[in-house]
């Protein structure tokens, strides 16, 4: 196994429901109307006169929950606020997502309008800027548009005194000025939130071309307000010209813009170089921002040349020997998998180089064999494998020590491989990897196993350079090698599974995204059924697009996958739904929910006969499960009851299983039970209710 294997986090964060408010600035029925940034927030009251209202809120303390669940939703207290213009500053995050996965909107639960990031970035800005080093919640300030303190009102006996220094200082001479609902321009031209959230409920009506044109326009260089989230909705959309459009917009104007949506952006730029390098030069420039250099540094350097790997020249010679041939004659059988054969070889060899020690094709066969053999051990679960690679390494030191110039590559190549399972320092070892590379193409023997060993030194042992450090920045030329052994170990005939999934993992964990996506499709359509690749494709998807189309994703997989590979491809399509269903469902999208859980139900059926795959049962429970909880939300409670029984009649043991939200069967099952009771279906919740207790006492 390598030595370095960085775990991807789990893609799949629970965000609660929420549907992005689209309507004007005056005040709703959901609360207070929040602009989005402290920047909005001073145009607005410099254009409209009224003071700008700072108020900052803390979850856990009394009077700041009083407020946020209180006060801050009082239609009497929120026509006190008509007279400012408020912006929220709390550093706590109350919803996991800011965003779902179409790029829209998810409020805080907790204020409402804004998304928790927003509130979380704000609350910096204002403490430097007016707190004068006291951080206290709740408080209240409220500044005039020249900049004078009004009122700063903290640590108070009686929150009253809030609603009479509003009275006083308030102007409320009218709402904020705000465009007609198709007034693009003038949209396009506001920094309100309700000027915002119009522009943005007006761009799924257009059509592809307009979105684009949108998109660029919201983003125009030479324009006093700009729209982010017309970006952020053209990087999810359905239309991939609107995607690539977007992307572009923002590679062209990069200035200013948050570091996620740049990074998104050059996801889905990854092909074209220029804009992945306009949005890494941006981020590069970021220096009070380290996390943002880091992500450019990682961004610029994937497409940069590697100087220690020519990649050019290994991709024409594996082009020669695409067929998985091996070319070089070699003595070295580290893909020998009869553990049983190497040992007796051992034994063969060492007889025969008691007679003639200074057979170098003998000796340098002997370190070979010893790394075999670590190799499978390992493999086969044994823990410390050190007294093999010693032996490897010592054969194959005396080897290149003893031959000189007539020493052959093979025996540096194991050194530099055993070198690397004995932890010997990254440079050292990167170092002698890529000098040995270099021969093994001067030896025509570019498809070897060992060429194979070598390129994962380098992407492992760079990759440990590269996230030594999780806030430095690492050094270009670093990941230049890795993104150029990463590739060629994907596309070599002799890479073994494990290599291809290790440096997937690494690729995940520096987070290279682009160079991910393109890899893990690589490594899918040469092992379709693999599971560990099937883990990266789904967080690819759930992450980075829509999860109502993983279906689509998968479907091209199948369209070109072999006949005898399909049961299990329906298998994978069916869990990669239940997921996306479960990920629709935390977004409130109950409809497209639905229909993934159905078509998951169907997939898992389709495979049930097949002994190969398991826990069918198990995901059609609890596909069951998230029906039943849709049908609980819609009140349909007899059509959620039938789905819990066949939920638990699939799989008692799945009732204890959560889903992705972290919600068990069992759990929806006693809310559905309460609800059948008050509907006076009581013979429907005993029956339930009986089969919720004999699957509790068998467990």
């Amino acid at each position: 196994m390598p030595r370095l294997l960085l775990l991807i986090a789990a893609a799949f964060l629970v965000a609660t429901p929420a549907v992005a408010q689209r309507g004007s600035s005056s005040v709703g029925a959901t609360g207070v109307p929040w602009q989005r940034t402290l920047e909005d927030g001073l145009a607005l009251s410099k254009a409209s006169g009224k003071p700008l209202l700072v108020c900052v809120n803390n979850d856990g303390e009394p009077a700041s929950d009083s407020l946020a669940r209180g006060r801050y939703r009082d239609p009497e207290f929120l026509k006190l606020m008509e007279g400012y213009v408020p912006v929220l500053a709390s550093p706590v995050e109350h919803a996991a997502r800011a965003h779902d996965g179409r790029g829209v909107r998810i409020p805080c639960p907790r204020f409402g309008r804004v998304v928790c990031a927003e509130h979380i970035a704000l609350e910096p800005l204002v403490y430097e800027r007016w707190f004068q080093g006291h951080r206290v919640a709740p408080r209240h300030v409220a500044i005039s548009p020249k900049g004078e303190i009004l009122f700063d009102l903290y640590l108070l006996s009686s929150l009253s005194v809030i609603d009479r220094e509003l009275k006083k200082h308030g102007k409320f001479d009218g709402p904020l000025p705000l465009p007609r609902a198709h007034d693009e321009r003038r949209l396009l031209a506001s920094p309100d939130a309700g000027a915002r959230e119009l522009l943005e409920a007006l761009f799924p009506e257009s059509d592809d071309r307009g979105r684009a044109r949108l998109v660029k326009d919201s983003l125009d260089a030479r324009a006093d307000v700009r729209h982010p989230q017309l970006a952020r909705l053209g990087l999810a959309d359905a239309a991939e010209s609107v995607r690539e459009a977007s992307a572009k917009a923002i590679a062209g104007s990069p200035r200013g813009l948050p570091t996620e949506l740049l990074v998104a952006a050059a996801r889905v730029a990854y092909a074209d170089e220029d804009a992945v390098q306009a949005i890494a030069a941006e981020l590069v420039s970021r220096t009070s921002d380290p996390a943002s250099v880091r992500r450019g540094t990682l961004l610029g350097a994937v497409h940069d040349r590697s100087d220690l790997v020519d990649e050019r020249r290994w991709q024409r010679a594996l082009a020669k020997t695409s067929g998985g041939t091996t070319t070089a004659t070699t003595t070295v059988a580290l893909d020998a998998p009869d553990e049983r054969a190497l040992e007796a070889r051992v034994a063969e060899l060492d007889v025969a180089l008691a007679e003639s020690p200074d057979d170098i094709a003998s000796r340098t066969e002997l370190a070979g064999l010893y790394l075999a053999l670590g190799r499978l051990r390992q493999a086969a679960g044994q823990a410390d494998i050190q007294y093999e690679l010693d032996l490897a390494r010592t054969e194959a030191r005396r080897v290149v020590e003893q031959g000189g110039r007539r020493a052959p590559t093979e025996a540096s190549a194991i050194l530099t491989r055993a070198d690397w399972l004995s932890y010997v320092p990254a440079e050292e070892a990167v170092s002698s990897a890529g000098k040995v590379l270099d021969d093994l193409l001067d030896d025509s023997a570019s498809d070897t196993v060992l060429a194979a060993e070598l390129l994962d030194v380098i992407a492992q042992a760079r990759a440990e350079q590269a996230s030594a450090n999780q806030t430095g920045v690492p050094d270009a030329g670093w990941v230049a090698d890795l993104a150029a052994a990463t590739r060629l170990l994907m596309a070599h005939p002799r890479s073994t599974t494990w290599q291809r999934v290790a440096a997937l993992d690494v690729l995940g964990g520096l987070e290279l995204d682009g160079l991910h996506t393109e890899l893990t499709l690589e490594a899918l359509e040469r092992d379709p059924t693999l599971p560990e690749l099937h883990e990266h494709l789904r967080w690819h998807l759930l992450r980075d697009g829509d999860a109502a189309q993983v279906g689509d994703a998968y479907a091209a997989l199948s369209a070109r996958a072999a006949r005898t590979q399909q049961s299990a491809l329906r298998w994978f399509t069916a869990f990669a739904r239940l997921q996306a269903a479960d990920r629709l469902r935390e977004e409130g999208r109950a409809r497209a929910a639905e229909a993934a859980y159905l078509a998951s139900l169907e997939g898992f059926a389709a495979t049930l006969d097949d002994p190969s795959l398991v826990g069918g049962a198990e995901y059609m429970s609890l596909a069951h499960a998230g029906l039943a909880a849709l049908h609980l939300e819609r009140d349909e409670i007899p059509e959620a009851a039938d789905n819990l029984i066949a939920a638990a009649d699939l799989s008692p043991r799945a009732l204890d299983l959560p889903d992705a939200l972290g919600v068990t069967p069992r759990a929806t099952a006693r809310l559905v039970v309460a609800a059948l009771r008050r509907a006076g279906s009581k013979a429907l919740a005993t029956s339930l209710q009986s089969l919720l207790d004999a699957t509790d006492a068998g467990r």
